[in-house]
């Protein structure tokens, strides 16, 4: 209360400010001179009021002392720094000026940490009305740890400290001998990282550096525990709705292509998760094409020599250079000799290029600096040494080197290999190549050879995303001249046609070699699947008469329980899994409706979640695992409407499911945990499939609307049975309409049933 008093609640202007909060202090030499006695009185007379103002003095003083500020915040809380600077403009002064430590331990939203850290500069974005439409904060951290750069963020014990202002300062990292420090280099590696952030800020991407010092256990502990902390409390924005031409064709695909069909027989969830536009996480967290080229038009505004064509080339080709050194810097040669000479720029051009981007002028490269003496790759986790100076902290000898931003990382990726490709149906193909393979192994798979070399993974900022689907959002972003987004899809189209062909999937048909779940698996399953090799003889719709290697023994199974052996993953089977765990519905729509993939989607095995999708592991998982994984409803959706018609096919899919425990997870809602039990048609509580509401409601194979009545109804629960009477007195074909609408289209039904003593919700 006192503190709020002598700072003042609010003060209109900073001469006003002066005037009254200031205390009356001696006439300068020169105007005393001039004054008369009794005005050298008056002005030397101190004034009643003049202890306020003293006190407000005497505050601000303690204030810029440092650590006072950072106790006061540390005691009453990390946030109270906005109520604290909007009291007055000195005490907001003296917040800005001060180096503060913001307790930010028992955070839980990422956002609200990251507005508070770089409150200035979103209030100036305010207040020059140059605030993005969108703006993303996203976190950068490295989990090997920082040699010799250094974090926005202090793990001190059990606390999490945010520096204000950020730890970018001249030589502020490490105390070195001052004959070898850089002063000059180190002055302009401060004002370039600043260019940077501000171009970044105007981009709308707020980054904030998460990490540990290198060797410092205690401190990657720490920041895994905070980082965790921060996603599982994360709060997800408001879902948006779809539109109905997108809701429709969603429904259509997760009814066998009947709009009409699909409101009726599929779970009432599934229409709604279908109405909710959820954004892909690569889109969300990542810049895509159209992003980039507003940085391509900035840097081009900035530039002396390039226009936004010219910085695309340059941008094309340090791709390639990066691609050759394992995505590492591109150093002052190779920069002028390979990339500036490659997109027709002249020496002297080159040279005015090279400056400008390590001043930050152009912002999708990222200017650093590297120990003298450093070995190449820079500054990629396969080279322990070449880790990146902090800014300002620069030596003499060290190495000045670009590097795409994080950020930019898909889109230049996208611009690239479109660039090169030069057609759509060219960017997945197996025979067109690369400098280091073809453009599927690249691609599709990730990998950097064609005598096999193992796939990678691309992560920027914490976020794995997927070259594949970098390139179909590079090949729908609107080109110039095009009146609409209609040219951008048909690109898509194309693309992802020519990987559905019969020579690149190989279907499941007879002689196919296969693994079959022994066992018949069907829930509850209390231990893992075994799996057995087998050879297709003959197969039909819904099962498979099969040839066992290890007797020769020929029985009929579920396709359901059966896994194609292939050497490799197809090039299709691994950009749907991409595309389940992005929640990209277009792409999994266009792969599910060819003929070569959308009669048994399931029996593709990809990697697991987690792994590089391309490689084949012993997990024999699918797609639906990366569709539960990345909790995609719709997803789980799509892929089940070749299955959801029989009843014992979908059982074997699910039982035989590597992530079926996700669904049961402790960290799902009550509302996920429900959409998931409609998405996989389980019964309540883990696995009690005897309760399962919707074994009579699975629709037969055909046009024609039948319902499948259980030839035993006593397991199921009353209220299901319930539902059953008017088909048992008037038909299934008949009441199907009435059935169907008072049942999965009426919304969640909740019922409890006791089971094995204990009382559960049924969430239909």
């Amino acid at each position: 209360m006192g503190a709020s008093a002598s700072l003042g609640a609010s003060e209109p202007a900073p001469d006003a400010a002066d005037a009254m909060a200031t205390p009356v202090v001696e006439p300068a030499p020169e105007a005393a001179a001039d004054a008369t006695p009794e005005a050298a009185a008056d002005a030397t007379t101190p004034e009643p009021e003049a202890k306020r103002p003293h006190a407000a003095a005497d505050l601000l003083g303690s204030l810029a002392k440092e650590g006072n500020l950072s106790a006061i915040l540390g005691f009453a809380g990390y946030r109270t720094v906005l109520t604290l600077e909007t009291l007055s403009w000195r005490a907001r002064r003296a917040a800005r000026d001060a180096r503060i430590e913001l307790d930010a331990t028992h955070e839980t939203r990422q956002n609200r940490l990251m507005k508070i850290f770089y409150r200035a500069e979103l209030l100036d974005l305010r207040r020059r009305k140059a605030f993005p439409d969108k703006m993303l904060y996203s976190l950068f951290y490295l989990f090997d740890g920082w040699k010799h750069r250094a974090s926005d963020v202090q793990f001190d014990g059990r606390r999490v400290l945010l520096l204000c202002p950020p730890p970018r300062r001249l030589h502020g990292v490490v105390a070195v001998d001052a004959s070898a420090r850089d002063e000059v280099r180190s002055i302009a590696s401060l004002a370039a990282t600043k260019r940077v952030n501000s171009s970044m800020l105007s981009l709308g991407h707020c980054s904030l550096i998460l990490s540990h010092r290198g060797g410092d256990e205690r401190g990657w502990l720490r920041c895994k525990e905070f980082l965790a902390q921060l996603q599982v409390n994360y709060k997800p924005p408001m879902a948006k709705f779809a539109d109905e031409e997108t809701v429709a064709s969603l429904v259509a695909s997760m009814s066998g292509g009947d709009e009409a069909v699909g409101t009726l027989m599929i779970p009432r969830r599934l229409v709604l998760a279908a109405r909710r536009r959820q954004d892909s996480r690569q889109r969300g967290t990542l810049a895509v094409r159209n992003e980039l080229d507003v940085a391509l038009r900035k840097a081009a505004r900035a530039s002396a020599v390039l226009d936004v064509a010219a910085a695309g080339r340059v941008l094309t080709h340090f791709w390639k250079c990066m691609s050759r050194s394992k995505w590492g810097a591109v150093t002052r040669e190779t920069f002028i000799d390979k990339v500036a000479a490659a997109a027709g720029l002249g020496t002297s051009d080159a040279l005015v290029v090279w400056d400008e981007a390590i001043n930050g002028l152009l912002v999708p490269l990222l200017p650093l600096y590297f120990p003298a003496g450093s070995k190449p790759p820079l500054g990629t986790t396969e080279n322990p040494d070449g880790d990146a100076r902090a800014s300002g902290d620069i030596r003499c000898g060290d190495v000045v080197a670009l590097q795409a931003h994080e950020y930019f990382c898909p889109a230049i990726f996208g611009l690239a290999v479109t660039s090169l490709a030069r057609d759509p149906s060219t960017c997945f193909s197996t025979t067109a190549h690369l400098s280091f393979g073809t453009f599927e192994k690249f691609v599709v798979r990730q990998s950097l050879s064609d005598q096999g070399s193992a796939a990678v993974s691309f992560i920027s900022g914490g976020t794995r995303w997927s070259v594949a689907l970098a390139v179909l959002d590079d090949l729908e972003a609107r080109r110039e001249g095009e009146a609409d987004a209609e040219p951008g899809k048909a690109r898509v189209r194309e693309a992802i046609a020519s990987l559905l062909v019969a020579t690149r999937v190989r279907p499941l048909q007879a002689g196919a070699t296969v693994e079959h779940a022994v066992g018949e698996p069907d829930l509850p399953r209390d231990e893992d699947v075994s799996w057995s090799r087998a050879t297709i003889v003959s197969r039909d719709v819904h099962s498979a008469v099969i040839r066992m290697e290890t007797n020769a023994e020929e029985k009929t199974v579920s396709l359901g329980s059966l896994r194609l052996v292939e050497d490799e993953p197809s090039a299709a089977a691994i950009l749907l899994a991409h595309a389940a765990a992005d929640h990209r519905y277009d792409i999994m729509q266009q792969i599910l409706a060819s003929d070569v993939m959308g009669n048994s989607p399931l029996s593709f095995t990809v990697g697991e979640p987690g792994k590089p999708i391309s490689l084949r592991t012993d997990a024999r998982a699918t797609a639906l695992d990366h569709a539960i994984v990345s909790r995609n409803i719709v997803g789980i959706g799509l892929l089940s409407d070749a299955y959801t018609r029989d009843q014992k096919l979908w059982q074997c899919c699910v039982a035989t499911c590597h992530s079926l425990e996700k669904i049961s997870s402790p960290q799902l809602t009550p509302k996920e945990r429900a959409d998931f039990s409609c998405a996989m048609r389980c019964g309540p509580g883990a696995y009690r499939h005897h309760m399962n509401p919707w074994t009579p409601f699975m629709v037969a194979l055909g046009r024609q609307l039948e319902m499948i009545l259980s030839p035993s109804m006593s397991t199921l629960p009353r209220f299901a049975r319930d539902l059953m009477k008017p088909i048992e007195s008037c038909g299934a074909r008949n009441c199907c309409s009435d059935l169907c609408r008072s049942f999965p289209s009426s919304g969640a039904v909740s019922k409890i049933g006791k089971t094995r003593g204990r009382t559960q919700q049924t969430n239909c």
